[in-house]
């Protein structure tokens, strides 16, 4: 690409209100998961508040300073497909930083186009307005998963070791959020020895998305998402979403649950599934509204369900492709902790039933072809 065309390129993408139809109509649905048509990458569409309630489980689980140790060294891998794409499409340094930013705000990540940086010194700093993910209750700064987004992004675009350090945060009353960038100190350098741990999925397979045919209930769906300002997705003006590559997430899944163990991994994305808020208001009163809301959690790329009633106190519900368990390596146990959490919250709160049990008997992530969970319930 000529050095006029990348300039043009930035001009436009940078520009997310104009073109962000465009962005979301190149992401294609497949057999209940979505792949964008560009890179074929495989994608999440999620509520904000998922992640944010995901942070929060972590915190109260392990404490304030393993948990943004954690987050921050663990969730870098999200920066590496942006920045590939920005290096195929001949962007060089600071371009490549301008096309992160641009990226983050399409997918919902709100507007981080006011940065300094001087590569000279490693010194700059990053205002983040309209972040997705605030928790209004906090006395302290919260995001250290973005911080290491970025401290990766500058470490793939200029080869150099820095720290990334939010300074003002929207969930402590400010009114955005501030990072500053500087060179590591031996102190960060000393803390960051996580790295053993930095485990990723396989290569999660691409699909030639442009080879899909249509999906009409798809394109509807996604013709509901807004973005009024810019880096904010809402479906139908009210649910805020994001969309996340699912190798990133499962590789920080993967690589958190082999410090914390599986099963407190798992109780804590059980927990977060059932308190999510879900980015649809059906109402829910029998089988047949629950097979409808479940073919709504598909078009978030959540895979297919089906649902089988043996009795009126027991439920098999069946999932086909499952993302939460793609590119992990064989396991003994299931692992769809956050699916089983969103089934409880839907079942117990929808059906007006209460929960007995809950439990995935079947996994691909164990070699199974597909993820079987069978419930069984009372009348509240």
């Amino acid at each position: 690409m000529s050095i006029i065309k990348r300039k043009l390129m930035l001009k436009f993408i940078e520009h997310p209100k104009l073109i962000y139809k465009k962005i979301l109509e190149s992401i294609k649905y497949f057999e209940g998961n979505l792949f964008e048509n560009h890179q074929n990458t495989m994608l999440y569409i999620l509520p904000a508040d998922l992640l944010q309630i995901i942070r929060r489980e972590l915190i109260n689980t392990v404490g304030l300073n393993v948990a943004k140790n954690l987050l921050y060294d663990l969730n870098q891998l999200s920066a590496d497909t942006i920045i590939q794409d920005a290096e195929d499409m001949g962007f060089k340094g600071i371009e490549n930083v301008r096309y992160f930013f641009s990226i983050m705000a399409l997918f919902g990540w709100g507007d981080g186009f006011n940065f300094k940086f001087d590569p000279e010194t490693s010194t700059g700093n990053v205002i983040l307005k309209n972040f997705p993910i605030v928790d209004q209750n906090a006395k302290f700064q919260l995001h250290y998963d973005f911080a290491g987004i970025m401290a990766r992004m500058f470490k793939i675009v200029f080869d150099k070791d820095l720290f990334v350090e939010e300074v003002l945060c929207k969930s402590k009353g400010d009114e955005y959020c501030e990072f500053k960038i500087y060179p590591m100190r031996e102190e960060e350098k000393q803390k960051q020895n996580l790295s053993k741990y930095k485990q990723t999925v396989a290569q999660v397979s691409k699909k030639d998305a442009k080879s899909f045919p249509p999906f009409e209930t798809f394109d509807k769906f996604i013709d509901e998402i807004t973005m009024d300002e810019v880096g904010v997705l809402k479906y139908k003006g009210e649910s805020r979403l994001v969309i996340k590559d699912v190798q990133s997430i499962n590789s920080m899944v993967y690589a958190v649950s082999s410090i914390l163990g599986r099963k407190t991994m798992g109780a804590i994305l059980y927990r977060c599934g059932m308190r999510t808020k879900l980015p649809f208001t059906t109402q829910v009163k029998t089988l047949d509204d629950l097979k409808d809301s479940l073919s709504k959690l598909s078009l978030f790329g959540l895979g297919i369900f089906e649902v089988i009633n043996n009795d009126s106190q027991n439920i098999k519900i069946i999932l086909k492709n499952s993302p939460f368990a793609i590119g992990l390596p064989t396991e003994d146990t299931p692992i769809c902790w956050v699916m089983a959490g969103i089934l409880h919250q839907i079942i117990q709160n929808y059906l007006d039933k209460k929960i007995l049990s809950i439990k995935e008997v079947e996994c691909i992530a164990t070699g199974k072809d597909k993820c079987v969970f069978e419930i069984n319930t009372i009348k509240s």
